[in-house]
C-alpha cells in the first residue's frame, strides 16, 4: 500500500476497530512479559500502527521505540503518546529495519507477520528479532494460524461499527491460495453519515499469510531463538478454530 492510501486508512482506522479490546489484550501479553522477562526495561514494536498497543508499555514506564512503514500511521500515534520522554518512533520498513541498539523485549502484535507476503520475508522477520534483542530477550508476536484459516475457511464478511454519529461499513471478499498458503484480502470501507449518505469509499487489497507452529519452530531455531510458548491472546490453549496464534520467544 503507498502512503497516500496510509494516509486516508489512518484517520480511520481506530473507528474501524474500536470494538477491539487492546487494553484486555495488553494485559494479557503484560502477564507472560513479566513471567519470561521480569527485568526487562526497553521495548521494540514493530510495526506499531497508530499506538494502541505501544500506549499502554509506555504507561507502564518502558522505554519503548514504535516502528511502522507509514508516517501516517506514526502521527497519529504521536497525538495519543503526547508528553511521554520514554517513548519515540521511526518511519520504517520493519524488513528493513537496522537500528544501532537492542533491546530487551521486541513485540510484534495484531498479525504483523501475516501481513509479510513475499517469500522471505519471514525469514527476514525473525532475522531482524535476532538482530534487534539482547541476549537472552524476549520476543512475542502473533500469526494467522494455518489449522483454523483451513478449517473456517476464508469467507465474505460484512462489519459495521457505529462511531462518532458514523457508520463505517467493511467488506471483505477473500481469495484463497491454499498452495502458497495466502490470502489476498479485497475490502470496501463506506463511511456513511446519520442521514445514510455515503461521505467516503475507500477501497484497497491486502495479502494475509498464514503459518503452522512447526514452520514457526523452524524459522525460530534456524535464527537462534527457542520457542517458550505458544498460545492465543483469549487463553493458553490453542484450538482448532483459533484464527491467530501468540508465540513468546527467547533469544539463545
Amino acid at each position: 500500500m503507498k502512503e497516500g492510501y496510509y494516509k486516508e486508512y489512518s484517520y480511520i482506522y481506530d473507528n474501524i476497530y474500536s470494538n477491539k479490546n487492546y487494553k484486555k489484550e495488553f494485559d494479557f501479553i503484560l502477564k507472560y512479559l513479566k513471567r519470561f522477562s521480569p527485568k526487562s526495561k526497553t521495548i521494540l514494536d514493530l510495526g506499531c500502527g497508530t499506538g494502541s498497543y505501544t500506549q499502554y508499555f509506555a504507561k507502564k514506564n518502558y522505554q519503548i521505540t514504535g516502528v511502522d512503514i507509514s508516517k501516517s500511521m506514526i502521527d497519529i500515534a504521536k497525538k495519543k503518546i503526547r508528553n511521554k520522554k520514554n517513548v519515540s518512533f521511526v518511519v520504517k520498513d520493519i524488513r528493513k529495519l537496522k537500528l544501532k541498539k537492542k533491546f530487551d523485549i521486541v513485540v510484534s502484535l495484531f498479525d504483523v507477520l501475516s501481513f509479510l507476503k513475499y517469500k522471505n520475508d519471514a525469514n527476514t522477520f525473525f532475522k531482524n528479532l535476532n538482530m534487534h534483542l539482547k541476549k537472552n530477550g524476549i520476543a512475542i508476536f502473533d500469526f494467522w494460524n494455518q489449522s483454523a484459516v483451513e478449517k473456517l475457511k476464508p469467507l465474505k464478511r460484512t462489519k459495521i461499527i457505529k462511531k462518532s454519529g458514523f457508520k463505517y461499513i467493511k467488506s471483505s471478499n477473500p481469495v484463497w491460495f491454499k498452495e502458497k498458503k495466502i490470502i489476498k484480502v479485497h475490502f470496501s470501507i463506506k463511511i456513511v453519515n446519520k442521514k445514510d449518505k455515503v461521505m467516503k469509499n475507500l477501497q484497497g487489497k491486502h495479502y494475509m499469510k498464514y503459518y503452522n507452529t512447526k514452520y514457526i519452530e523452524k524459522l525460530a531455531k534456524k535464527n537462534k531463538l527457542k520457542i517458550m510458548k505458544f498460545l492465543t491472546l483469549s487463553g493458553p490453549k490453542i484450538k482448532k478454530d483459533s484464527w491467530s496464534v501468540l508465540a513468546i520467544l527467547r533469544k539463545n
